[in-house]
Formats: structure tokens, sequence, C-alpha cells
């Protein structure tokens, strides 16, 4: 498995433990090109969405702060690396709770503001003179360290969820929460 798909594998593991049905109704939040939704995605009907059009189907052109659904529309809601780039993160997970069912699942993936590899590319930068700018991403409205995505989850509707850190590349080896990669978060409503 390549690097690039090993929190799609996590993500991917994670919703076949939901025992979605062929009729579970899914909603993708920032599709882009669909790719990472359909790997993720085995069963369910499957809508994608994202604020610039896109050639993928099913596909809602809209803003997670403001969801064209009815309320109680979705099983599951999956915002995979999406939430860094909204100026109002409260009113999407508001959207995000307010149009899923009853003990449906919202399963959000972000960085990790204090994430090892990010200290790493500062340090490339400050001691080589190095261009090597990953992970460090100019259109990140916010990152979210280990305190920042559990306050946002404690002001959101949310009562029931569950931060979980996950690990990459030379942050496999260190394990400390603090210094993840990537934050998984599953929330029910």
């Amino acid at each position: 498995m390549s690097k690039l798909t090993l929190d799609w594998y996590n993500c991917r593991k994670r919703v076949l433990n939901l025992n979605l049905t062929e009729n579970s109704t899914i909603l993708d939040i920032g599709s882009r090109d669909g790719k990472k939704a359909n790997y993720i995605i085995t069963k369910g009907q499957l809508t994608m969405s994202d604020i610039c059009k896109r050639k993928i189907s099913p596909f809602v052109l809209c803003d997670a702060t403001n969801l064209p659904f009815k309320d109680d529309s979705f099983e599951l809601v999956t915002m995979l690396h999406v939430i860094e780039h909204i100026k109002n993160d409260e009113a999407a997970l508001r959207e995000i709770y307010r149009v899923l069912r009853k003990n449906g699942t919202a399963l959000i993936v972000t960085p990790n503001a204090k994430r090892f590899t990010k200290l790493y590319s500062v340090a490339l930068r400050v001691f080589k003179r190095s261009p090597y700018r990953y992970p460090l991403n100019i259109d990140h409205v916010f990152e979210y360290g280990d305190s920042d995505i559990k306050n946002l989850l404690k002001t959101s509707e949310f009562q029931n969820y569950k931060i979980d850190p996950f690990f990459m590349k030379i942050s496999r080896y260190l394990r400390i929460r603090k210094y993840c990669d990537q934050w998984i978060v599953t929330a029910k409503k």
C-alpha cells in the first residue's frame, strides 16, 4: 500500500465496521475528484459534494456550512481533510449533525497542528534552506492540536464521539499522541 493511502485504508476499515447496507445514505463533504470517497465507501448510496463544480456523480454543489439537504437524511457523513479549510468549523459541525439520522455517524479526518512531520519540515527549511514545504499548507484556515479538536467537539451538538490519533511516517515510531499526523474523529448522533 502506498503512503498516500494509509489514512484512506484506515477510514475504509472504520466505515466497513458500520455495517452499512446498499440502501444506506452517505454524504461526502469536500469530495474533490471523488477518489477517496469511492475508495472508502463500498456500500450504500453515496452523494459527493464540494464548493467547486466537479465532474463526478452523483454530485451536489454546496458549502459545508449550509447543506441543501433535509434534516435526518444520511446514515454516514464523511469530511476527509476538509474541516481545516473551513472558516466556520462550528457551523459545519452543526450542519453535519442536522443532516445525520439518529444513530448516524460522522467521520472527520484532519491534520494535527503539532504533527512531528510539520516540525521536521520547518527544521529542513531552517537548517538546510530547503524549499521542502510539506506538510505546511497555506490553504488551511486552522489546524487542530489535541485540545483544539477536543474543544471543537465539546462545543458541538455531538455528545458521543471518539478522537483517535493516526500515525504516519516518522511519528509511527514515536507514537506520542501530541505529535500524531492526523486526527480521526468518529462522532455519533
